[in-house]
């Protein structure tokens, strides 16, 4: 919510929305300097990080699994 009300305030002014790239990398994220708090996110993070990377690698294999069936075809 924070996030967004300082982006509107950064494109106010104008009849549409002008929000640049520096706006958005120069807001600050608020955290919780307790060290709990921040074990949580790394953790959520990380979650994050292995469905990425797990959803790479079943898409590399469904695209060589494409590219095996367009060939066979084929034949």
């Amino acid at each position: 919510q924070k996030f967004e009300n300082s982006m509107i305030a950064c494109g106010q002014g104008a009849a549409q929305m002008n929000i640049g790239k520096g706006d958005v990398e120069s807001y600050v994220l608020p955290y919780s300097s307790n060290g709990n708090n921040i074990l949580w996110v790394a953790k959520i993070l990380h979650s994050y990080d292995e469905c990425i990377i797990n959803e790479m690698r079943r898409l590399t294999l469904l695209t060589m699994q494409k590219q095996y069936l367009l060939t066979q075809m084929f034949i």
